[in-house]
């Protein structure tokens, strides 16, 4: 009990730096994404404080700090400040990693006014993002977090044409059995399913033949092929 004591006295100075700095970029992500009409300038402060307050408490490791007068002298060189950052800014794509993922979780089941505003947000993190230095792979990396809902969402659109073309028609159980096993708890249906649900149609649906072409593109390339349609999703 006395050492853990000990250790928290020892090192209460890092520790609430450090707890300012996620304090601060959680507020940040939280101004870009949770507000309808985001303040940017609010969010940049914010994201700066973040950093600033992330090196500050880590300055037991840098050799030499100056910040508004405050010298910090340890035993290793200031060239571990970088070190620091780049913590910073994985901290920050797995805040927006996160965000992404949330933001993507109605895709299917929203309207066109709410996929717009949760598109803009997704923008701004991946701005944000940029503006703190985060290496454009990692970016890309955040930018994919939500691939599953998004090729869900796009089976969602090939299930909801075809449904549409065979509803009133013998053929009408044979669309609806993938939608109910899905709905059970079942596994997204894969391009190979649901082509072997539309082949069974007299004939093909135009509209589920191109969400196909898109939802296979998307998956193997880990982009929109028609970024205007996926955009108008909400009218599928």
């Amino acid at each position: 009990m006395r050492d853990t004591r000990r250790w928290l006295l020892a090192h209460a100075h890092a520790l609430a730096w450090n707890g300012a700095a996620f304090l601060f970029l959680g507020a940040s992500f939280f101004e870009l994404v949770a507000r309808s009409e985001p303040r940017l300038g609010v969010a940049t402060l914010l994201l700066g404080s973040g950093a600033l307050a992330g090196v500050i408490g880590n300055a037991h490791r840098i050799e030499v700090l100056k910040v508004f007068g405050l010298e910090a002298r340890t035993r290793q060189v200031v060239q571990e400040a970088e070190g620091v950052i780049a913590s910073l800014r994985e901290v920050a794509a797995e805040f927006g990693a996160v965000m992404v993922e949330t933001l993507s979780s109605a895709n299917g089941f929203a309207d066109r006014n709410t996929y717009r505003v949760r598109d803009a947000q997704r923008r701004r993190v991946l701005d944000a993002l940029r503006g703190l230095g985060v290496p454009a792979d990692r970016i890309t990396a955040v930018g994919l977090a939500d691939r599953e809902q998004v090729i869900a969402a796009y089976a969602h659109g090939v299930l909801k044409s075809l449904h549409r073309a065979a509803k009133g028609t013998p053929l009408q159980e044979t669309v609806e059995a993938p939608i109910l096993a899905w709905n059970e708890g079942g596994d997204t249906p894969s391009t190979a399913a649901l082509r072997a649900v539309a082949r069974s149609l007299p004939a093909p649906v135009p509209a589920a033949e191109a969400l196909l072409a898109d939802m296979e593109h998307y998956s193997a390339n880990g982009e929109h092929r028609r970024p205007d349609v996926w955009a108008a999703r909400g009218d599928w």
